[in-house]
């Protein structure tokens, strides 16, 4: 199986939900369609469906992704319940992705998403560890436990796993 994503996430994903067919995302940070895309391998080989969100969508995403929901705009700005809403996405979403420049960025936007309505059965949170400091990691680590996500597994020091407790696959 080809991987797409910049390390691995898209296929730890996959392992996660057991080669889940017709799953849901939200990919916040999405950028280019195919290349370093944690969820191209998701929509084009098992049928998932979700919704993109960047602020520098890439034109190809017309082309290479033509069915695909992409929403140009700040991730720090939009009504994340209005825009799951508008999507029909459901209560419990399979995966959830964030990766926004600067890694504090990333960190505001998880904050707008409405945590407290929606679970993601797993995420993978960009938060550069390997540049940024033990004390911001240590922070969207305890972020993710308030709302009963457990860390699954850390990524080079780039990326967090988590699997929300609720959610078996």
């Amino acid at each position: 199986m080809k991987n797409y994503s910049q390390i691995g996430q898209d296929v730890e994903v996959l392992e996660h939900t057991k080669h889940k067919k017709n799953g849901t995302f939200v990919d916040i940070g999405c950028y280019l369609p195919i290349e370093i895309n944690n969820t191209y391998l998701l929509e084009k080989e098992y049928d998932w469906t979700g919704v993109s969100i960047d602020l520098n969508v890439s034109e190809a995403w017309e082309k290479e992704r033509p069915g695909s929901c992409v929403i140009k705009g700040d991730a720090r700005e939009l009504d994340y319940g209005e825009v799951f809403y508008e999507n029909n996405l459901p209560l419990e979403i399979d995966y959830l992705t964030l990766d926004l420049e600067p890694p504090t960025v990333t960190f505001e936007a998880l904050k707008k998403l409405p945590l407290d309505t929606y679970t993601f059965g797993v995420v993978t949170y960009e938060h550069d560890g390997y540049r940024m400091s033990n004390e911001f990691v240590e922070q969207t680590r305890a972020y993710f436990k308030s709302y009963g996500y457990t860390l699954v597994k850390n990524m080079g020091n780039q990326d967090d796993l988590y699997i929300h407790e609720s959610i078996k696959y």
